[in-house]
């Protein structure tokens, strides 16, 4: 007998009263099933460690970022962020046959590995810490900057690069390459009472230093 179809001449294969294939044993229909569902369960576990991993990444690029002042870095990685946040909603309303724990880890684990890592870069402490252990060549450096001048080059100050530093409005700025995308921002010393006039975004990190952003002018 030929199974195969009168329209496309492919062959078909007669299915029993039950749905199964003639032949086939449930059995081995089942096992057939079983085989379909480990390998979509496979590919779904292999997405969702993926997307940990870029999810851990990108926390760690924020985190890094941030703790520098990078701004372009920060923008990047709030944009892959955001792709990644919007690629597991996707992925997790799409249909699905989850156990309970696959379930909990897919809806809560990777939305709240994102948020922690923005929220640590948000709250602005890898900065503080970074600025923290640099201040005492920061106090160096603006001695030295009122005792000698502006410096034009690029150099390190603690675990801070910086691109120059010279007097400003009363003070001392030291700019961070990076640091803005529209304005020279960085790290200024102006003593007690004296208020910098020609910057903006300032953030107090106390005993006189600020981080600032320079519109010059």
């Amino acid at each position: 007998m030929d199974n195969r179809s009168p329209e496309r001449g492919v062959r078909t294969v007669p299915l029993g009263l039950d749905g199964m294939p003639l032949g086939q044993s449930p059995a081995r229909a089942a096992r057939r099933r079983h085989r379909v569902d480990d390998s979509d369960r496979d590919a779904s576990s292999l997405f969702w460690r993926r997307a940990y991993v870029i999810a851990a990444v990108v926390g760690l690029g924020l985190i890094a970022s941030e703790s520098q002042a990078n701004a372009l870095g920060r923008l990047l990685c709030i944009l892959v962020g955001l792709l990644l946040a919007a690629a597991w909603f996707v992925r997790a309303i799409g249909p699905r046959d989850w156990s309970r724990a696959e379930s909990l880890k897919v809806s809560f684990g990777l939305p709240l590995v994102l948020l922690l890592c923005f929220a640590v870069a948000e709250s602005g402490a890898p900065f503080r810490v970074r600025f923290e252990l640099s201040r005492p060549a920061f106090e160096d450096a603006r001695l030295q900057v009122e005792t000698s001048g502006p410096i034009y080059h690029s150099l390190d100050v603690g675990l801070m690069p910086v691109g120059d530093a010279e007097q400003v409005d009363g003070g001392d700025f030291f700019a961070i390459p990076g640091a803005g995308l529209l304005a020279s921002c960085g790290i200024g010393y102006w003593p007690a009472g004296v208020k910098p006039q020609r910057f903006s975004q300032e953030t107090d990190l106390g005993g006189g230093w600020w981080f600032a952003c320079y519109s010059g002018g």
